[in-house]
């Protein structure tokens, strides 16, 4: 008789919750605390109508995400939609090492901007701080994937706690809102435009946690 076959499932660990919360994390640490500025330096006081822009193409990719991901739910994420789309293995990998450099990429962009903020509170050398903060999160990473996306979770909860305690300690500053409210609005002007949309480009960046 031929023997039974038995598959095997990974264990489901990761909760919705947690799983929006690990999204969540990202978003805010790359787009309110690493790029702000640069967004700013592009968008001035339109910065957010760049990352109202940028949103609306993360939330249009997002859809379309959603809607692959239930048509095709293997892990392999875009690197599988193209190999659907197109039947080209070659381009399937090729997509999967640019998703691959992106997230070192991302990686990088993130671990420099802590170390910068570090810097700000205690006095380390810059490459002693990258490589102490890269071992810390592999050691986590290493021991599992809940452990990590709990970690990820408790640094969502300071990252918010963050912005709440500068809105509230602003908080004056909202009063002036009702009369300052046309600077936030830009002009028809190019200069203007090619200042936001190059802020919404680079804002583009924080929203990729939804994927």
């Amino acid at each position: 008789m031929p023997e039974a076959t038995h598959s095997t499932r990974l264990k489901r660990s990761i909760t919705l919750p947690l799983l929006v919360a690990y999204g969540v994390g990202t978003m805010v640490g790359a787009g309110f605390y690493a790029l702000l500025g640069r967004v700013a330096s592009h968008a001035g006081m339109h910065t957010p109508i760049a990352f109202l822009l940028a949103a609306g193409v993360a939330f249009v990719s997002g859809l379309s995400f959603s809607e692959l991901a239930s048509r095709y739910p293997f892990s392999a994420g875009e690197s599988r939609y193209v190999q659907e789309a197109f039947r080209a293995r070659w381009l399937s990998i090729l997509i999967g090492w640019a998703v691959i450099a992106t997230g070192i990429v991302s990686a990088a962009t993130l671990t420099r901007a802590f170390v910068g903020f570090l810097q700000d509170l205690v006095s380390v050398p810059t490459t002693v701080g990258i490589v102490v903060f890269v071992a810390g999160l592999t050691l986590i990473a290493t021991r599992g994937i809940l452990e990590s996306v709990w970690f990820t979770t408790l640094i969502t909860v300071i990252e918010v706690g963050g912005l709440f305690w500068v809105l509230g300690a602003n908080g004056r500053s909202w009063g002036e809102l009702p009369v300052r409210w046309r600077e936030l609005v830009p002009d028809v002007s190019w200069g203007s435009w090619t200042g936001i949309t190059m802020a919404a480009f680079l804002a583009f960046y924080a929203f990729i946690g939804f994927e």
